[in-house]
């Protein structure tokens, strides 16, 4: 499994991906999946180990994200369930 955490903007998605870097926690920008309908094309793909801290991270730098997502892979086919909305949707409901 992977988290994915969207952005509304490309600068909100750099910025995250560069604070997450500077602290050491692993994460890789890449393309919004088409399946997912949210943010601005681009999120950080991440280990859900990670993902707390992160999004801790993400928040206490005043950086707005729109969702988070898990990823799952059977048989082939990625599958995607959203976690919670973002800041850009009036908070995050995700389990910290």
């Amino acid at each position: 499994m992977e988290m994915m955490i969207s952005f509304a903007n490309a600068s909100s998605a750099i910025t995250a991906d560069k604070l997450l870097s500077e602290a050491g926690i692993v994460a890789m920008v890449m393309p919004v999946p088409s399946a997912i309908q949210t943010g601005c094309g681009f999120c950080l793909r991440l280990s859900p180990k990670l993902l707390a801290d992160a999004i801790k991270l993400i928040e206490s730098n005043g950086v707005a994200y729109s969702g988070v997502f898990s990823r799952t892979e059977e048989q082939g086919v990625s599958a995607y369930r959203p976690l919670g909305q973002g800041t850009d949707a009036g908070g995050i409901s995700v389990e910290k």
